[in-house]
């Protein structure tokens, strides 16, 4: 079973002060002579309809009340508990509150951490000096803090005459604070948590209502696991969608709302004021643009550099901001992307533009001078027009999986025709090599057996259907496939890889197969700033391996995301 504890701060004795007091419904009513008395009676009362009871009572004491205490204690004389003094410092002015505020939450942590049970802690706000309530206001968030349950919050309150009062559970005037401090959490980190435990217990609330917090809950988690612009966006849409549909039922219903319900309408123009800036205007949604600059000043870091890096190639070529206008760069593109990317992110982070050779230049006499094969060595070979038996040649005993690989396509295209190929690859096993690095490079909009069919009849032959694949496959794959030696390339710094890319766009441009609405001076800085954004930053917050996320760091990262993304948004 679990504990419960009472807290309060301890008022003086009054002469002749016996007042009879109730509750709303008049089910309680006891007289006492003491302002604190009635709450530890009434919260004593209202536990054991539920068979419980206090199992500890701690006082703030003043010096002034400090000889009224065993006064007070003989109150309870007949009741199972005791009651522990907790001095007030400062003699109880608001200079010592922090001092005694700190004391209470030390015992009450110590209480918690010696019983093995679920502590209850029930507050008596009504006596003690003038700013005891403002004392017990921080306890009560302090409890909070600490995971601990607030259970009730009561005041007595003398009526009219001063021979009769109320005793009031004030749990539902506490509880705002809880709804305004979620408020303000959803409006700067997009966290509904501290609404959702606020309405969690709540029958009362309309459809209406449930349907913003639904939807402020599903815009947390799309922030929370930086989800797609499309998914941001149709988020963004349904939010603002169900606060303009909540907008016009409160001004319908107000006066059949709950209290409740009419308190957070008063804080609803704040979060939607907080969150304008991304909200759907006149149902033209925010841009990828928006949302990232949106992010980057509300210190959503991880959610900016992720947006950063994934959303802008693909929003770029989309919007039309940029049109690539050869075809085959696109296709290279597709081919070389990894399977869960997009070819416009190829072709921001990682497009070479081929050199071009003539027929005669293209055979040439290539020797292998390593002793094993690396993946540069393979590429040289793969884009060097040889054929299936002039590589065997060079790689013999450089490679045995290599060796073996050619050898397959080599009595592979022995049994194919234009007509059989593409039944003759899906007839392979899913771990056959040929067949794996044909899947890697298909495209996925048309079928596998579409592709096949469209290959063979493209370059008339299985092995250079194969060979180009192996080409395009990329080196991860090439990798696990042949076993392939590492070289110490030099790597080059996150700028160097900004100059390299700039220069491949430079030349894009100059010879029109990229187009751009985008001045061409700001579409080449933001490509530079692009590939050493993401080489410096990307890895490291995906990752978790920064060392350097500091203030200063952060707000550097900061406003460089804001200014990138300001070269390539267009003004209207």
């Amino acid at each position: 079973m679990g504990k419960n504890i009472v807290i309060f701060v301890m008022s003086p004795f009054r002469n002749n002060s016996f007042i009879s007091y109730s509750d709303r419904n008049r089910d309680f009513q006891e007289t006492c002579e003491h302002t604190n008395e009635i709450s530890l009676k009434y919260i004593s009362w209202k536990l054991k309809q539920d068979n419980k009871k206090i199992d500890a009572v701690y006082a703030f004491v003043s010096e002034e009340v400090q000889n009224d205490l065993e006064r007070f204690k003989s109150l309870f004389r007949d009741y199972d508990f005791d009651i522990k003094a907790i001095p007030l410092y400062n003699n109880g002015n608001l200079s010592g509150s922090f001092r005694s505020i700190s004391a209470m939450a030390d015992i009450l942590q110590d209480y918690i951490n010696n019983n093995q049970a679920d502590v209850c802690i029930h507050i008596d706000m009504t006596g003690g000096p003038r700013h005891a309530v403002m004392l017990m206001m921080a306890l009560i968030q302090m409890i909070k803090f600490t995971g601990a349950k607030v259970g009730m919050v009561t005041y007595a309150n003398i009526l009219k005459g001063k021979t009769e009062g109320i005793i009031e559970e004030t749990n539902e005037i506490m509880n705002m604070f809880t709804l305004i401090s979620g408020a303000e959490e959803f409006a700067a980190f997009g966290n509904v948590s501290q609404i959702q435990k606020y309405f969690a217990s709540r029958e009362d609330i309309s459809w209406c209502l449930n349907n913003v917090l639904d939807a402020m809950e599903n815009l947390s988690e799309t922030i929370k696991v930086c989800g797609s612009y499309e998914s941001m966006k149709n988020t963004l849409a349904d939010l603002a969608e169900n606060i303009r549909m909540y907008e016009k039922f409160y001004w319908e219903r107000k006066d059949t709302l709950s209290e409740q319900e009419l308190f957070f309408g008063k804080l609803l123009p704040t979060i939607k004021n907080e969150y304008a800036e991304i909200m759907p205007d006149n149902g033209k949604s925010a841009t990828p643009i928006q949302i990232i600059r949106w992010c980057a000043r509300r210190s959503f870091l991880q959610q900016a550099v992720v947006f950063y890096t994934e959303w802008l190639p693909d929003y770029l070529i989309k919007s039309k901001l940029v049109e690539i206008t050869k075809k085959e760069i696109i296709e290279d593109c597709e081919k070389a992307k990894m399977e869960w990317s997009s070819w416009p992110i190829y072709l921001f982070r990682s497009y070479v533009i081929p050199q071009k050779k003539s027929a005669q230049q293209q055979v040439v006499n290539i020797d292998i001078t390593s002793d094993k094969l690396t993946y540069e060595d393979l590429q040289l070979l793969l884009k060097s027009n040889l054929s299936a038996n002039e590589i065997r040649v060079r790689i013999r005993n450089k490679n045995k999986k290599f060796e073996e690989f050619i050898q397959n396509i080599i009595q592979f295209n022995k049994k194919i025709t234009e007509k059989n190929f593409a039944q003759k690859v899906k007839a392979l096993s899913d771990d056959d090599p040929i067949k794996r690095v044909l899947k890697k490079t298909a495209p996925t909009n048309i079928s596998f057996t579409n592709y096949l069919n469209r290959r063979i009849k493209e370059l008339m032959s299985a092995t250079k259907v194969i060979l180009a694949s192996v080409e395009y496959s990329g080196k991860a794959l090439c990798n696990e496939l042949f076993d392939l030696d590492n070289v110490n390339k030099k790597v080059n710094t996150p700028e160097e890889k900004g100059e390299n890319r700039v220069k491949t766009f430079e030349d894009l441009l100059n010879s029109n197969a990229l187009k751009s609405k985008i001045p061409e001076r700001d579409l080449l800085d933001f490509v530079g700033q692009y590939s050493e954004y993401v080489n410096q930053w990307r890895n490291k917050f995906s990752h978790a391996v920064s060392n350097n996320s500091n203030k200063e760091n952060n707000l550097s990262i900061t406003q460089a995301i804001i200014n990138s993304v300001n070269l390539i948004e267009l003004k209207e």
